[in-house]
């Protein structure tokens, strides 16, 4: 990745111009300058230049799409979404777009219609992924905190939003207790070389000496920046870490008070040294959790949740018996206030990511810290669930509203290990669900069993399944897309391994090919994109989806209008694209499933490869497939179809006459 200075640039003057104008960056930089004359002198040229541009860079050519978004003669108000969408969500995010970003979004705020403001709120407030290796309580207060930078940004400038501002940001503080408006004030600042980075100074012996009773007053007061540029110091997270016993004595002390103050118990709870404590030091923490009455713990019920999941990985046995009480007190707690335990992961006017927001919620926390207790684990077929444990799970399950729905998440991700351990319960409090009319909580059901969905149920699980799963299969239109790819690879694999005892079939020819027919083309792909992926992959797996490639477009896909889209076209032809040695076979079976394509619908990469690629081997069929899917207006063709054409011809001569392929010349050269 190439840390390449904003377009825009800054009146920092402790940046320098010096790296703005060598190297490489100067030469992005010098680009981006002729692009904006060229804006000037012929718009449509531009347009032009900027759909040549790749789509799958999230470095340079994200930058110069995000930068150039500022230009309303490039990219007109009604257009700005459809340009906007092909900045990806890694790009969006990334800390060194973020000033082009934001100053053209400030730019063009004012004129958008809503769809386009309501589109940005959506993807701000959606957030950025999760970066390897990153802790979950990290990743969800340094997400928060990124978010409501912008927010509070682009309010701060003028921009009037959509979303309610004061209730986003309220929730967003939630999990990112530190942030406050005064961090965001310079979000739009330049990222170019400064010398030195904010470090975190621990060192706390000046608590050492005081009090136990002064402690945590003393740690606020010399807390905080100090005199020293980039430092930031913090006493007691250092004696969290290396005096642990007298930090816990200390927030025992507030805590005969009845007070348990947040910053301090996340300070400890959040300590890498957690991990390695004894179990009666666990022990000791838990019972000071549980004594904290329901106002106390709503303030600390995120740190205690995260630091409950974290050390019940290896939880010793002298441990079970709190662990429990503390899990049936948190549980109890979450019941008689459900708005304490909402999810860090702000939802905003979007549709419920069930699976994030589960992962980053209390609820979710203390369903995951349940299956490392060591009475649920090594259970036998049909040995039944422990009584115990089966009742704080039956208790997460009870709980109102989302936070039910986000222990359910986690449920039926383990449905088919809890239908082996226990079918008669899994049917009576996890099928069950099935039957609710509730949208949403069907819909967290499926995120949670579709989370792992290449492992293919039990045959008789799956005979349970089987009419949901084709109901919600067939019901994946344009508008649903959570989930999408994970149920049409549960759904293909289901049709094509058969029950490896019996050898009976699972989906049958005739029942995938009404679900293709009835689900909408984004599911249709989804499956086709499913299948070249594992055709593709090594060992057993890739050798025995391959010859069902065939078997699902010849015996299988619907030959009915409806299934013959641009859409669906781009994907079968890309499949037959995909594999040299069945491009022959793969491409008959697409032949007659095939109808026009648009612009942006179809990438072929392979077939501007060097020499003794497709093209070279098959010209024939290749301008088979372009004659009947290129569309008549060759300004829709997909990018450098025509170098397609001319090898062509290079690799077949007899085919310079061919009426197909001068056809497609003139369409081209009329254009």
């Amino acid at each position: 990745m190439l840390d390449i200075p904003p377009v825009i640039p800054s009146d920092d003057p402790d940046i320098s111009d010096y790296e703005r104008n060598k190297g490489f960056t100067g030469a992005v930089l010098s680009y981006a300058t002729l692009f904006e004359r060229l804006v000037e002198l012929d718009v449509e040229k531009a347009r032009r230049e900027a759909a040549s541009w790749p789509k799958d860079d999230d470095n340079v050519f994200a930058r110069l799409r995000i930068w150039a978004g500022r230009f309303k003669t490039l990219v007109p108000d009604e257009n700005f979404n459809e340009f906007f969408e092909l900045v990806s969500r890694d790009a969006f995010w990334n800390i060194w777009h973020q000033r082009d970003l934001l100053l053209t979004l400030q730019e063009r705020w004012p004129a958008l219609p809503m769809p386009a403001t309501r589109r940005i709120e959506a993807r701000i407030l959606e957030g950025r992924e999760r970066w390897e290796n990153e802790a979950e309580h990290e990743f969800v207060q340094r997400s928060a905190w990124s978010i409501a930078e912008r927010l509070y940004w682009l309010c701060f400038k003028g921009c009037n939003l959509n979303v309610n501002y004061d209730e986003e940001i309220k929730r967003l503080q939630h999990a990112a207790p530190d942030w406050s408006p005064e961090h965001a004030e310079n979000a739009d600042r330049s990222w170019e070389s400064r010398s030195g980075t904010v470090r975190t100074e621990t060192e706390h012996s000046g608590l050492l000496s005081e009090p136990l009773s002064k402690v945590l007053a003393k740690a606020r007061e010399i807390g905080g920046r100090t005199g020293l540029p980039l430092v930031d110091y913090d006493p007691f997270a250092g004696l969290c870490a290396s005096h642990p016993v007298m930090a816990l004595s200390a927030l025992r002390l507030e805590a005969k008070h009845g007070e348990y103050p947040e910053w301090a118990w996340r300070r400890f709870l959040h300590s890498k040294n957690r991990k390695n404590d004894n179990g009666r030091l666990k022990n000791f923490i838990a019972k000071l959790v549980i004594s904290a009455d329901d106002k106390a713990l709503k303030g600390i019920v995120y740190p205690v949740s995260e630091w409950f999941l974290s050390t019940t990985e290896k939880l010793p046995d002298e441990c079970v018996p709190i662990f429990e009480r503390l899990a049936t007190r948190l549980l109890g707690f979450l019941t008689d206030n459900p708005d304490a335990g909402g999810s860090g992961v702000v939802r905003g006017n979007r549709d419920p990511d069930w699976a994030t927001e589960a992962l980053n919620s209390p609820v979710g926390k203390i369903a995951q810290a349940l299956y490392h207790d060591p009475r649920q684990q090594n259970l036998e077929e049909n040995q039944g669930l422990p009584a115990e444990w089966r009742a704080m799970v039956e208790g997460a399950l009870a709980l109102p509203g989302d936070n039910g729905r986000f222990a359910l998440v986690f449920c039926s991700y383990k449905l088919n290990w809890f239908h082996y351990v226990d079918s008669k319960w899994t049917q009576e409090k996890l099928l069950s669900v099935l039957r609710t009319n509730n949208a949403e909580t069907l819909e967290a059901w499926w995120t949670g069993y579709l989370w792992d969905a290449r492992k293919l149920p039990s045959f008789d699980l799956f005979q349970a399944l089987k009419p949901d799963l084709l109901m919600k299969a067939s019901g994946q239109t344009y508008e649903e897309q959570s989930n999408r790819d994970k149920l049409a690879g549960l759904v293909l694999a289901s049709w094509g391994r058969p029950d490896p005892k019996t050898g009976a079939e699972r989906i049958s020819d005739d029942e995938l090919r009404k679900v293709l027919l009835d689900a909408g083309d984004l599911f249709r792909s989804s499956v086709l994109w499913q299948l070249e992926r594992w055709s593709k992959e090594d060992g057993e797996s890739g050798e025995f989806w391959k010859p069902l490639r065939e078997r699902l477009l010849r015996q299988v896909w619907p030959i009915q209008k409806a299934a013959r889209t641009p859409h669906n076209s781009a994907r079968l032809i890309e499949l037959a694209f995909s594999d040299e040695d069945s491009f022959i076979a793969i491409s008959d079976a697409i032949l007659p499933l095939i109808s026009k394509i648009e612009r942006d619908h179809i990438i072929l990469p392979c077939i501007r490869r060097g020499e003794g690629n497709i093209v070279d081997k098959n010209p024939e069929r290749v301008l088979e497939i372009l004659h009947l899917a290129l569309p008549e207006n060759a300004n829709s063709w997909p990018y450098e179809i025509d170098a397609t054409l001319n090898r062509i011809a290079i690799a077949d001569p007899s085919l310079g006459v061919d009426s197909r392929l001068i056809e497609l010349n003139r369409r081209w050269n009329s254009r």
